[in-house]
Order: structure tokens, then sequence, then C-alpha cells
């Protein structure tokens, strides 16, 4: 996951609160980068005066090498002893993923591609059945934050 997608992903309503505050805490790209490697795991963080023990000097220097020394920092200083949750961000991804989905089949259905080709063409290129992409085109399709009052009009 990279800062872009993640960007995108904080807009919809699935995205997760830990994951806004990360973001606030570390930047948007050390915690994309923090999410795709760590996401789903609980890391124990190290308190600033535990970067003279060994094992907090290695959990800050692996946080480090990830996200960049400022960040790791800033992530030490706001959550220092405490076990941090990662979150994977599974619910936003599959938001996105819904709405990126209905978005290329519109499009591709106004240019005269066909029903069965656009479910066809867009299996292939999401390694998913034709079952489930129509499956997710019936979903409802969820709006970002910022959208969903100026669509209702």
């Amino acid at each position: 996951m990279d800062a872009a997608l993640l960007a995108r992903l904080s807009r919809l309503p699935a995205f997760p609160e830990t994951a806004k505050e990360l973001v606030f805490v570390a930047g948007i790209t050390a915690a994309a980068r923090l999410i795709s490697a760590w996401g789903g795991q609980h890391w124990p963080v190290p308190k600033m005066s535990e970067r003279t023990r060994e094992d907090g000097e290695m959990r800050f220097m692996d946080l480090a090498g990830l996200t960049g020394m400022a960040a790791a920092n800033a992530i030490v200083r706001h959550y220092g002893g405490c076990e941090l949750y990662i979150p994977k961000c599974e619910r936003a991804l599959k938001q996105y993923f819904q709405s990126r989905l209905v978005e290329e089949y519109d499009a591709m259905t106004r240019q005269g591609v066909s029903h069965r080709k656009a479910i066809f063409d867009l299996g292939v290129r999401y390694n998913k059945t034709g079952r489930q992409i129509e499956q997710r085109l019936n979903l409802p399709v969820v709006l970002p934050d910022d959208d969903a009052q100026a669509k209702l009009f």
C-alpha cells in the first residue's frame, strides 16, 4: 500500500480510527509503510528509555528502518510503552475495490462493451470469477465521507 492509496482509503467510512490516529502521529507515508508491512499485528512500542535495552533498541531500529527516524521517534513519543495495533484496513480496501469495480464496469459499458464481456474482462483483471464480479457489482456503493452529502442532491 502506498501513501496515495491510504489517502483514498482514509475518506471511506470503513477506514479505522486506529489508522487515522497512526496517520496523524506518523504521517501518511510512514503509516502506509507500517500498515503494509505489519498490518494486523500488535506491536509493543518501546519506551524512549528502553532504547538503551537491547530488545527495545532492536524494535526501535526495526520501526525506524520501515518508517524513517522522524516517524519512528513520533510513534515512540506517542505510543511508547503501549502495545500498538496496526490495522490492515481490510474493510476500507474492500469498499475501495468495490467502488473501483463499479466505476470500471460503468466506463466499459458506456463505451459499448457488453455486460458479459465487461464481467469477463474485470474477472481476468482482478483474478476473480465472473460470479464474484457480479456479486460485488450488486452491492451498494459506499461513497467517501466528503462526497456522500453532495451526491444526495
